[in-house]
C-alpha cells in the first residue's frame, strides 16, 4: 500500500510519513501526563504540621496553586514548595543534602545535576520567602569504589531576592525579608554578595557568623551569631531529631545511635519535652533500649527518663532492662517504674534480663515508692499485695501507663 502511494504522489507520502515520525517522537519523548519536570530532586522527608488542616503544597508546571503534598512525595527541577504558617517540612535531596523549609516559607528547585559516577554537582535553589536551612552534602557515594567521597566538582548557589550565596558543604539558614536577606552559617563558609550584579563586594561567612544584605547594598561585615539566634533558626526551621551541625554528624547522615550521642539532653535544655523527643527518635528508627540508654548516658534523671518511657506505652519490662543496663540505680528504676504504672511481675523479668540479683529486684519492688508521694506529677496508689495495682491518676496529661493508650496518642508500634 506505501509502494502504491509512493507512486501515486510522493511529496504527500513524504510529508506523511514525516508527521508520523513527529508523533511517534512526541509520544515517545514526552510523558503522557506531564506533571513534573526532570530531572529528580529528591522526595520530602517529613511534614510537621500544628493543626491538621494546615498544609505544604509543590507547585510545578507554571500552576498557582497545588493540593497538600505528603511526605514521600517527590521533588523535581523547577518545582516551587510552599507552606502555611505553623508548617515545617524537611526535603531530602538526591545528592544527600537535606532543606528544612521554615513555617510560611517558600523554595523553589531552580537548577539540580548530580552525577556520581563524575563526582560532579551542580544546584541551584532560590529562597523566595520565609526562613530555610539548607544542610549540603559535603561527601557522595561512588559507584565505582563504594565508599563516600569528595565532590570532584561542586557548585552550590542559593539565590534570594537580595543576596546570592555559593556553598561548597556547609550547614547555614538564610531569613528573606521584605527588604533584606539575613544569612547565618551554623557550620563551614560560606561566600555572600548582593543578588545586582552592579553592587560589587562580597564576604566570606565562617561558623558561627551571620550577615544582612540588604537591597541594593553590600553585605554588611560579618557578626557573631549569637546562641540564641541559632537555637531559634534551628528550632524555627529543623526537626529535633536533625538539630545536630553539620560538624557533629556530617550532612545527609541519620543521628548516630551511639549511647550518649542523641542531642537529648541538648534538645531538653532547648524546651523539648522528652516524651516528643522519644517519639522523634523512635520514628526515625531508634530503637527504645538505645533511647534509654542514650538518655542517661547524656545525664538525663533516670527516674524522670523510666518514668517517662512507661507512661508513654512503652515495655517497662524493655525499658527496666534498658536503664539497668545503662547504669541507672536498681531502686531509682523500681521506683519510678511502679510510679508509672508498671506491675511488678514486668519490672522482675527487665531486672533479670538485666543481669540484676533476683533477690535485689524483689526487694527494691517491696520497698518501692512510699504511698501517696508524688513523682513528675502523679500520685502513687496502693495495694496492700501488689505494692501497686493500678495507673497512677496524671495531673498532667500524658499517654496511658501499663501499655495502655489514651485516646489522644496513637498505641506505639514498638511495644513487644
Amino acid at each position: 500500500m506505501i509502494r502504491n502511494m509512493i507512486r501515486l504522489d510522493p511529496l504527500r507520502t513524504v510529508a506523511g510519513l514525516c508527521a508520523l515520525l513527529f508523533f511517534v517522537i512526541v509520544v515517545v519523548l514526552v510523558p503522557l501526563t506531564a506533571s513534573a519536570s526532570d530531572p529528580f530532586v529528591g522526595n520530602i522527608k517529613s511534614i510537621e504540621k500544628e493543626s491538621p488542616v494546615l498544609r505544604v503544597r509543590i507547585l510545578r508546571g507554571g500552576k498557582s496553586d497545588a493540593p497538600a503534598a505528603a511526605t514521600g512525595d517527590a521533588v523535581f527541577q523547577g518545582d516551587s514548595i510552599r507552606t502555611d504558617e505553623g508548617v515545617r517540612v524537611q526535603v531530602d535531596l538526591s545528592d544527600g543534602s537535606n532543606i528544612f523549609i521554615g513555617p510560611g516559607s517558600s523554595v523553589q528547585m531552580k537548577n539540580f545535576m548530580v552525577n556520581p559516577a563524575l563526582g560532579k554537582r551542580q544546584m541551584t535553589v532560590k529562597a523566595l520567602q520565609g526562613t530555610v536551612r539548607f544542610l549540603i552534602a559535603k561527601l557522595f557515594k561512588s559507584k565505582v569504589s563504594g565508599s563516600e567521597a569528595p565532590w570532584a566538582e561542586s557548585g552550590v548557589t542559593i539565590e534570594t531576592h537580595t543576596a546570592i550565596a555559593g556553598v561548597k558543604g556547609t550547614d547555614f539558614a538564610a531569613t528573606i525579608g521584605a527588604e533584606d536577606v539575613e544569612i547565618a552559617v551554623f557550620e563551614g563558609v560560606v561566600s555572600v554578595k548582593n543578588a545586582v550584579a552592579s553592587v560589587t563586594g562580597e564576604i566570606m561567612l565562617a561558623s558561627n557568623q551571620v550577615s544582612r544584605v540588604l537591597r541594593g547594598a553590600r553585605p554588611a561585615a560579618p557578626a557573631a551569631l549569637t546562641p540564641q539566634m541559632r537555637d531559634r533558626l534551628l528550632r524555627s526551621t529543623t526537626p529535633a531529631k536533625v538539630m545536630i551541625p553539620a560538624s557533629q554528624e556530617g550532612p545527609g547522615k541519620k543521628t548516630s545511635k551511639a549511647k550518649g550521642n542523641l542531642g537529648i539532653a541538648r534538645d531538653l535544655a532547648a524546651g523539648v519535652p522528652l516524651k516528643e523527643i522519644m517519639l522523634v527518635l523512635v520514628k526515625d528508627g531508634v530503637s527504645i533500649p538505645e533511647v534509654i540508654g542514650a538518655s542517661i548516658g547524656e545525664g538525663v534523671d533516670p527516674a524522670y527518663v523510666v518514668f517517662t518511657a512507661i507512661a508513654e506505652g512503652y515495655s517497662a519490662q524493655v525499658v527496666v532492662a534498658a536503664a539497668l543496663k545503662a547504669g541507672a540505680p536498681l531502686d531509682v528504676v523500681v521506683n519510678a517504674a511502679i510510679t508509672a504504672g508498671a506491675d511488678n511481675r514486668s519490672i522482675y523479668i527487665g531486672g533479670a534480663e538485666a543481669g540484676a540479683p533476683p533477690a535485689a529486684v524483689a526487694n527494691a519492688i517491696s520497698s518501692a515508692t512510699v504511698p501517696g508521694a508524688p513523682v513528675y506529677g502523679y500520685t502513687t496508689p496502693v495495694d496492700d499485695q501488689q505494692g501497686v495495682s493500678t495507673p497512677p491518676s496524671p495531673i498532667v496529661e500524658v499517654g496511658g501507663g501499663r501499655g495502655a493508650t489514651p485516646s489522644t496518642q496513637p498505641a506505639s508500634p514498638y511495644k513487644p
